[in-house]
């Protein structure tokens, strides 16, 4: 099917400065301590708050991020492939879908180019995760009032709430919790952490043997991920070139919300909602809060010299395979038959 798409001409769009905004916070809280402090008085205070409110974990913000990486790709590959990356198993399983992909002529697929994709399925991207996170249709009318009051509402609960950490910080140890769950290490043990990296280091060995490029994967996984958030979207590329006109109606809604700019207030706001750290802090918090409260006095500065895996690679795999199947008129039978 990839091979038969036809020429597609994506419209030009004009995005609202506020979308990039949204997609920012979608990073969750400490991709806002990455604003140029410099920007504006509000942006500093806010970073200076973050910083100041944000818990000492023995590691920095740079090695949290690669961590909470490795977390999102774990689920994401058991999610796809039904393989525990933290298994004793998981080589032998990598090395079955190794063999497969291995059997198939990837090497000679053309992945499609169409400019603009990228760009559109980012902008669907943010539409979606607002929608699912905030409850607000940015298509719909009436956008601009919904955003800022959902935003403010969540801004006041957020500034009236009592807590010993604060959510930013609940969010990193609910990853971090996450994270030792799916390494299946208990972290209230004497040597949890050492544990901890341990397992980190031993999956760093994984490799996939593939007879085709890392660089083709990633560019067919990337392909496939836009082409995943535009179909959500319902929009169909194979329509060609009738494509254009309905992207064009579904998307000029934005433009009532050209004017909107979000405080730093806001800003925050979004992040905490929108990052799914933070979703999962709520949950944890709820059935967990001591274990979390208890896991504020640790330190994991153990785990600043691991080896941090590599799991892009399967990562992208996984994107494959998930998208092929879907996708698939036998379903899991005959997956990849689909792409080639």
């Amino acid at each position: 099917m990839l091979n038969a798409m036809p020429p597609v001409s994506l419209p030009p769009i004009t995005v609202p400065p506020v979308i990039a905004q949204l997609s920012l916070a979608m990073g969750g809280p400490s991709a806002l301590a990455s604003l140029d402090a410099g920007a504006s008085a509000s942006a500093e205070a806010s970073a200076e708050a973050s910083a100041d409110a944000s818990l000492d974990l023995g590691l920095s913000a740079s090695a949290m991020a690669q961590l909470s990486a490795v977390a999102s790709a774990m689920a994401q590959v058991e999610a796809s492939l039904g393989i525990d990356l933290a298994s004793p198993s998981a080589s032998a399983q990598l090395a079955i879908v190794v063999n497969l992909l291995n059997s198939l002529p990837f090497a000679s697929l053309q992945v499609p180019s169409i400019p603009g994709l990228s760009s559109l399925s980012a902008l669907f991207s943010v539409i979606a995760t607002v929608n699912a996170s905030l409850g607000v249709n940015l298509l719909a009318p009436g956008a601009a009032a919904s955003l800022q009051a959902a935003l403010s509402a969540s801004a006041s609960a957020s500034a009236s709430a009592s807590a010993s950490v604060s959510a930013s910080a609940s969010a990193e140890l609910a990853m971090m919790a996450n994270l030792a769950a799916a390494l299946d290490v208990n972290l209230s043990a004497s040597a949890g952490i050492s544990a901890m990296a341990g397992s980190l280091n031993a999956m760093a060995s994984l490799q996939m043997a593939l007879n085709f490029s890392p660089g083709m994967l990633a560019a067919l996984a990337a392909f496939l991920a836009s082409l995943t958030a535009v179909q959500g979207a319902g929009i169909n590329l194979m329509a060609g070139a009738s494509v254009s006109a309905q992207i064009s109606a579904m998307l000029s809604p934005l433009s009532a919300l050209a004017s909107v700019n979000l405080s730093a207030e806001a800003m925050a706001s979004a992040a905490l909602q929108m990052s799914a750290s933070a979703q999962a802090s709520a949950s944890a918090s709820a059935s967990a809060s001591a274990e979390l409260a208890a896991m504020a006095q640790m330190d994991f500065s153990a785990l600043a010299s691991v080896n941090i895996p590599n799991l892009g690679p399967m990562l992208n795999v996984s994107m494959v395979m998930n998208f092929a199947t879907a996708n698939s008129v036998c379903g899991s039978s005959c997956p990849l038959t689909f792409l080639v």
